[in-house]
């Protein structure tokens, strides 16, 4: 008996266009599905969570490297507090 699959294997490509379908969604449109740590830590610094804090949880040691290649302050606070709760799911207050 054989069996055939209903499924693809997902593509690189397809899931980019995912991330960045909900980027855009939460009102991040300038980033692109590459920049997705850095929209999820830049959103998560507006919402007033503590550098310290998004450190440990994105597994970096260094504060330097954090600000230099990831924090990107591009929209106003209500666009990071929806982007947090929205796709993090991390309430703000």
């Amino acid at each position: 008996m054989a069996t055939v699959s209903q499924f693809k294997w997902v593509s690189s490509s397809s899931i980019a266009r995912w991330v960045k379908d909900i980027l855009i969604e939460a009102g991040l449109g300038e980033f692109k599905a590459h920049s997705s740590r850095g929209a999820a830590a830049t959103a998560a610094t507006m919402s007033g969570i503590s550098t310290q804090e998004i450190l440990n949880r994105a597994g970096w040691s260094k504060e330097d490297s954090f600000c230099r290649y990831y924090y990107r302050p591009r929209k106003a606070e209500s666009t990071a507090e929806h982007f947090t709760k929205k796709v993090l799911g991390y309430k703000t207050s």
